[in-house]
């Protein structure tokens, strides 16, 4: 742990706080990390640590929230959709931890051999079989969504009659 000067403070304004440079060796592949802190107040190395471990639990749950609710998968091209789509991915993985973890905390008393505590993969799998309705794969569904798809594509097409894309697509396939 080094103490380092704050040279990111804006012009004109003192840092009040403490900035140090924690640096950690991993025990078993020696990959070094370093990590930029900086407190209102002197902080201990073990307090400091305690955050940067906190950090990594933090950053599993977000790769469990891309992988569970399909956080990385909004396909958005504006600030407000994208915010609307993670909000709802994050809300949905936090029902998810909540249920699963209230749960836990509810004891089985059937005298059968207990099963291992709710977890939220299970939980996303019993909500998708029990709750949530299945895809419709019917003739009707279909012609109606193609046709729908077919009505867009017209209405695009005759927004721009020139010929300019509608998407950004590759060279080749706009002159194609």
């Amino acid at each position: 742990m080094l103490q380092v000067t704050a040279t990111d403070t804006p012009d004109g304004q003192t840092d009040t706080g403490t900035s140090v440079l924690l640096t950690r060796r991993h025990r078993y592949t020696g990959t070094v990390s370093s990590f930029r802190c900086w407190s209102p107040a002197p902080a201990s190395p073990a307090r400091l640590v305690a955050v940067v471990c906190r950090h990594w639990s933090i950053e599993e749950d977000f790769q469990t929230a891309k992988n569970t609710t399909g956080l990385d998968q909004g396909q958005a091209t504006a600030w407000t959709s994208w915010h609307r789509w993670s909000t709802a991915a994050l809300a949905a993985y936090a029902l998810l931890a909540v249920t699963a973890a209230l749960e836990r905390r509810t004891p089985d008393g059937d005298g059968q051999a207990e099963p291992i505590p709710l977890t939220w993969p299970e939980l996303l799998r019993l909500l998708r079989l029990l709750i949530l309705s299945a895809a419709r794969r019917d003739t009707e569904h279909a012609l109606h969504w193609s046709a729908r798809r077919r009505r867009h594509q017209h209405r695009a097409r005759a927004c721009h009659p020139d010929g300019t894309p509608t998407r950004t697509r590759s060279t080749a396939a706009v002159t194609a």
